[in-house]
């Protein structure tokens, strides 16, 4: 409620935002999808309006989550873009691709998500957990270590 009385009264975008962003947490925590994605939808046009790159991708990724669970792929492949189009992060971009990889490696699209575990491979270092998954997913789908080396 108190999070509810601080989006009605926000008259600073900033603070009704993040308002909304904790709501989402809290929703996701307390496993209520449903409210979290409703709060999302809210929030999307706005979420731009939070104060820093970490708290927007932040968003994107919860929303990503939300609608890969609910079966929204193609919503979540398109916040996962949005990370990647639009952010500096290169740790957070590496994960986002890695999400979306397995989104599309679970709608059949092998294809694009050898690419995009070829990229993660590629620029991630060699002793990490996202590496090792990069290289282990693209032996799921018969391309490990004979995949060329791509450079981005």
């Amino acid at each position: 409620q108190v999070l509810d009385s601080q989006i009605s009264k926000g008259k600073r975008s900033t603070m009704v935002a993040f308002a909304r962003l904790e709501k989402i947490r809290i929703y996701e925590d307390s496993g209520d999808a449903q409210q979290a994605r409703w709060v999302c939808i809210d929030l999307e046009p706005h979420y731009r309006n939070l104060a820093s790159p970490d708290l927007q991708i932040e968003f994107l990724s919860r929303y990503a989550n939300i609608s890969k669970n609910s079966g929204r792929n193609r919503d979540a492949i398109r916040f996962y873009n949005l990370i990647i189009q639009n952010y500096t992060d290169k740790q957070k971009i590496l994960e986002a691709r890695m999400m979306k990889a397995r989104v599309l490696i679970s709608e059949g699209n092998n294809l694009d998500a050898q690419r995009e575990l070829w990229i993660v491979r590629d620029q991630s270092r060699p002793d990490t957990l996202l590496h090792k998954n990069a290289v282990q997913e693209l032996g799921k789908l018969g391309m490990g270590d004979q995949a060329p080396m791509m450079q981005y």
